[in-house]
């Protein structure tokens, strides 16, 4: 189901961030991962990164954190980047979307962050300005604050490629010698999930057939359908994610394990409500 919390537009966090970047002209506005703004104009750039935060009146763009998003977007021109925490997807996926807006500005652009104080607030914001060098708060609502930093000579580059570049790594036996990367933005992306591992016990115990194709539904960074990759040396393995980190981290994985040739990953909405 979509998160609302990012298309409600009484939220105070969604007006103070939907106010800041009331004058900019929209092609100069940036939406790193905050969902559609209530009165900006069309033209905007909005990059999601999960299938189910597109609506028919703004689709979004499919993108994950990386430095070659930010090295993509940098020459762009945006005056604006607007960011909206995500606290279900971690504090480290949050630096990295800072990173990232920071690094699409350009010289003299601003980056905008609403967040509450007592979720995080005075950490994001010691996170602003050592990307930036500094950073104020123009505005507060209802335990809201909204931080505003620009870009100037003490943008850290290396910083922000820092946060962009974090990645972690899943040892676990019952997947293999060979780790599975993960990073922010993904469920459970420091260990196995307790429901893959009892679901991967049960499978090593039983010791089914091999089929010839496997489908993976919710794939996420790939434990179960790789598995079956690895198990199966035949068999055709469809992984479908709508989660752009996850199924990329699918692909990247199948190629750490040697089956990339017969694991494709797919972007879909498994379930609409």
């Amino acid at each position: 189901m979509r998160d609302e919390s990012l298309f409600n537009p009484s939220d105070p966090g969604v007006r103070l961030l939907a106010q800041a970047v009331q004058g900019v002209p929209p092609q100069q506005v940036a939406l790193v991962y905050c969902g559609p703004l209530p009165g900006l104009r069309p033209g905007a750039t909005r990059w999601v990164v999960d299938v189910r935060e597109r609506t028919p009146e703004d689709p979004g763009v499919l993108a994950a954190p990386s430095v070659a998003l930010a090295e993509q977007q940098a020459g762009r021109g945006f005056q604006a980047a607007a960011v909206w925490p995500r606290a279900h997807l971690g504090k480290d996926f949050t630096e990295a979307t800072l990173a990232l807006a920071a690094a699409a500005l350009a010289p003299g652009g601003r980056l905008y962050c609403a967040v509450r104080k007592d979720k995080g607030g005075p950490s994001l914001a010691r996170t602003i300005a050592g990307l930036c060098g500094s950073v104020e708060t123009a505005e507060r609502d209802r335990g809201y604050h909204l931080f505003v930093a620009e870009k100037n000579d003490g943008y850290d580059a290396a910083a922000a490629r820092r946060l962009l570049e974090v990645r972690y790594e899943i040892a676990e036996p019952l997947l293999g010698e060979v780790p599975l990367l993960s990073a922010p933005g993904v469920f459970c992306r420091k260990h196995l999930d307790d429901g893959s591992r009892a679901l991967l016990t049960a499978l090593a115990a039983a010791e089914p057939p091999a089929p010839k194709r496997v489908l993976d539904l919710g794939a996420g960074i790939g434990p179960l359908g790789l598995w079956a990759a690895r198990r199966c040396p035949e068999a055709q393995v469809l992984a479908v994610e709508s989660n752009a980190i996850a199924a990329g981290l699918v692909r990247e994985n199948a190629g750490r394990l040697g089956c990339a040739e017969r694991v494709a990953a797919r972007m879909a909405v498994l379930l609409q409500w």
